[in-house]
């Protein structure tokens, strides 16, 4: 597993959170900008997810392989049914549903780092 790459990933979703938090505190709606962000932070738990199950698949074991696994899969899932559950919602809390997703991200992607 790439540290480097998990902890960009864990800093990206950040502060697309943030900005996100910040939109919704101002009552406003999720950015177009922020759709596409989302699209670049799935790319990149993706990549993340086929470098680790590469990594695991070439011999090497996590510390604790199944929690591993279980924050790989989950790691890919986390934005896709966040954002579907609150496709219904409009305004400002489509926008919290961002933020809280992105949230989820980090915490996922830090779990990943501690769990290899």
């Amino acid at each position: 597993m790439s540290a480097s790459l998990g902890s960009t990933i864990a800093l990206y979703a950040g502060l697309l959170g943030g900005w996100a938090a910040a939109r919704a505190v101002r009552g406003r709606g999720r950015h177009r900008l922020q759709t596409a962000g989302l699209a670049v932070l799935e790319a990149g738990l993706i990549g993340q997810a086929l470098l680790g199950a590469a990594v695991i698949l070439a011999g090497r074991r996590a510390a604790e392989p199944a929690t591993h696994a279980g924050y790989l899969v989950a790691s890919v899932l986390v934005l896709p049914v966040a954002l579907s559950a609150g496709a219904g919602l409009q305004g400002v809390w489509q926008t919290a549903v961002t933020a809280i997703a992105c949230l989820a991200v980090v915490v996922v992607a830090l779990r990943l780092q501690a769990t290899w």
